[in-house]
């Protein structure tokens, strides 16, 4: 059985409904984690809405970090789990259906994996975006956590969760991962959320995360890739 993490920051209730409305109906998933953190505004009617509208579901757990970070909220979630499959799901996004018996079959073999990546925006430059996401994270076995990263407890454990880093989190988790096993790939897509490149531009988004990247393999501070990511948002 599975329990779900999803860190949540800045969400409106709308979306993360959507995203819980799903994940109940899956019968592999025994619980759903919702951590926010008391760096969100949004934090405290998050909380009551889901208590609102999912009053006496037994499935669902909410939890609050102290300090800000998605890789505190995603550890403190790991923490508060109390199944040994983990899958880490952002709010903004949709699992294919029956994903819950293929992650337990999938781990039966392996201790971690990810999923292809679809964009709910179906223009074809949207759709070109999210194959080079799939061919880079198949050649270099990087994954993001917009792919729904999914894992046995013991290998969480055997990495040492996500870093406590401003950003890369997922980045420095899959470097530290694949050094241990390479991860498997559900080739079902996910379906996640454009907006990122809808808000921010496409040319200007896909420039910027690249950029990143870059400096981030050529070695500079996760606290100053975050800077510079505020930055240019």
């Amino acid at each position: 059985m599975i329990s779900v993490i999803i860190p949540v920051y800045k969400e409106s209730f709308g979306l993360l409904r959507s995203t819980l409305d799903q994940l109940i109906c899956l019968r592999c998933v025994a619980e759903i984690i919702v951590v926010t953190t008391q760096a969100d505004p949004m934090a405290a009617e998050i909380h009551r809405l889901i208590l609102k509208h999912y009053a006496g579901d037994q499935k669902l757990i909410t939890c609050m970090a102290g300090q800000p970070g998605r890789a505190r909220q995603m550890n403190l979630g790991a923490e508060t789990a109390s199944l040994e499959i983990l899958l880490f799901i952002h709010a903004d996004t949709r699992l294919p259906p029956g994903a819950d018996e293929l992650i337990v079959d999938r781990l039966q073999t392996t201790g971690w994996g990810r999923f292809d990546l679809e964009l709910d925006d179906q223009r074809h430059v949207f759709r070109i975006i999210a194959w080079f996401i799939n061919i880079r994270s198949g050649l270099t076995h990087i994954c993001t956590g917009d792919q729904a990263l999914f894992m046995t407890r013991y290998f969480f454990d055997r990495v040492g969760g996500f870093p406590l880093q401003d950003l890369m989190e997922d980045i420095e988790f899959s470097i530290r991962a694949k050094k241990i096993s390479l991860p498997a790939v559900i080739n079902k897509p996910v379906v996640t959320s454009a907006r990122r490149w809808q808000q921010g531009g496409i040319i200007k988004t896909v420039c910027l995360m690249w950029c990143l990247r870059a400096l981030y393999w050529l070695g500079m501070p996760a606290s100053e890739l975050a800077k510079l990511y505020r930055q240019a948002r």
